[in-house]
């Protein structure tokens, strides 16, 4: 699970519950410096809501906890609690969060390994109905470096009586690397339960950029609202990339009084993206402002932008530019 999908699942159980929690911690009770910070930034809240909640999943699976509770109580005391910015903060939490995800989950076979992760999630998150985690369905993706590939989706939350649109109101899924040899399983990636989020069999592929897997996963709405993850084969082993920072580079390329309001998928086949451009008083199904090509390049584990083409619409009409408030002299 990364630090995004930890995130945006808190974010949610707390839309969810209709509270508002600010930390892991009481912050009526805050003392320190450092505790006085978190509360008082969103980010560094939801950070510290995240890592404790990795941090208990991490004692949870392991087979040495007395060995992550030493580590733990360490990095507060030389790394988050010496820190004087929000900044230093910010770093410590996602580095922390990061050393946690690298700790390698391993079972003896695929059977215990689906297991094992079902109960898991059940304990960390059922969040509305303790204990509960149902295997929805798995299978096998691919085979690569003496190596099979499996995916498990898991069930951590049934719709109220009645039922609803689908057979499952929050489901997870996880990814298993199995060694042919050895039969040992390592879980590699669990993209975290969300309201709302369906799942996609994962699939690889190769061409001149590299080999890639993708995990689909797509959330209601009426864009192109996807939360796919991305990996990228390096050494025998998958790495999670970095695919959301080059849609912050892309607003530098858009003009002035345009704006993207719907979600930006990269085919990674093709290595493009495309958009459609908004002006600010368009509806949100008709979008007049044009259309924005990208064509996309990895650099390290990440993607960026090679070249964009902006495909500019007709001029808004005199009529359009009477009625729009935002286009009326000062």
């Amino acid at each position: 699970m990364h630090i995004k999908t930890l995130i945006v699942f808190l974010l949610f159980l707390v839309g969810f519950s209709g509270g508002a929690q600010a930390a892991s911690f009481d912050c009526d009770k805050a003392v320190s410096d450092v505790e006085k910070m978190i509360c008082a930034d969103d980010t560094l809240s939801n950070l510290d809501i995240a890592l404790s909640s990795e941090y208990r999943r991490t004692v949870f699976r392991s087979d040495d906890p007395a060995t992550i509770k030493t580590a733990q109580r360490s990095w507060l005391k030389t790394t988050r609690n010496v820190c004087q910015t929000v900044q230093c903060l910010k770093v410590a939490y996602k580095q922390r969060l990061l050393d946690l995800q690298a700790i390698p989950i391993t079972y003896a076979d695929l059977n215990t390994a689906v297991d094992a992760t079902c109960r898991e999630m059940a304990a960390f998150e059922s969040y509305d109905t303790p204990g509960m985690c149902r295997l929805s369905e798995s299978g096998s993706f691919g085979v690569m470096d003496d190596t099979g590939f499996y995916y498990a989706l898991y069930c951590v939350h049934d719709w109220p009586p009645g039922g609803g649109p689908t057979d499952c109101m929050v489901s997870s899924m996880a990814l298993f690397a199995r060694d042919q040899v050895s039969d040992v399983v390592e879980r590699f990636h669990e993209h975290a339960a969300d309201a709302g989020s369906y799942f996609s069999v994962p699939y690889i592929f190769t061409d001149e950029d590299g080999t890639f897997l993708v995990l689909p996963v797509r959330v209601s709405g009426t864009g192109n609202f996807n939360v796919n993850d991305y990996f990228i084969r390096r050494q025998k082993r998958w790495v999670l990339m970095d695919t959301e920072s080059w849609l912050n580079d892309l607003n530098l390329y858009i003009p002035s009084g345009l704006e993207i309001w719907k979600g930006v998928e990269p085919d990674m086949a093709s290595m493009t993206a495309s958009a459609a451009l908004y002006r600010p008083s368009d509806g949100n199904c008709c979008p007049t402002g044009g259309s924005i090509a990208i064509t996309l390049m990895v650099v390290g584990n990440r993607l960026a932008i090679k070249s964009v083409e902006i495909t500019a619409a007709e001029p808004e009409s005199e009529s359009e530019l009477e009625s729009d408030p935002k286009s009326e002299p000062k």
